[in-house]
């Protein structure tokens, strides 16, 4: 099994380019106090994610775990230490918003299951 290629991953989620998800997983994304205020720990996770794919891309593949905290300084995210595992657990569990894969040493990648998620109110958020 190879690393995910990026062109292949556009031409899978082109079929179905957005899909609808549990409202649970747009719920992780704010803070539980106050639903109005973003998760900063899911915000800072997405930025650097979106900064890493947006680097890698351009060797038509997706970043691994390191790749992406390695991110979080270029972005000016706070995470050190094992808090992009730990996200990615909690998005792994509690969100559909991404697929993972797992290649041992070659690393661990996520893999949005689509471009654009709309929830059971037909809300879209643009991945």
């Amino acid at each position: 099994m190879e690393i995910p290629k990026y062109s292949d991953w556009v031409k899978k989620v082109s079929e179905k380019p957005e899909i609808e998800i549990d409202s649970e997983s747009f719920k992780a994304l704010f803070d539980k106090r106050d639903e109005r205020t973003p998760n900063k720990q899911m915000h800072n996770f997405l930025k650097a994610y979106a900064f890493a794919v947006n680097k890698t891309k351009k060797e038509d593949r997706f970043p691994n775990l390191d790749e992406i905290e390695n991110a979080f300084t270029d972005v000016n995210a706070q995470g050190e230490g094992q808090v992009v595992y730990n996200l990615r657990l909690r998005f792994k569990k509690i969100t559909q918003f991404f697929d993972e894969i797992n290649f041992g040493k070659k690393g661990v990648y996520l893999l949005p299951t689509a471009f654009r998620f709309k929830d059971r109110t037909s809300i879209s958020i643009p991945n």
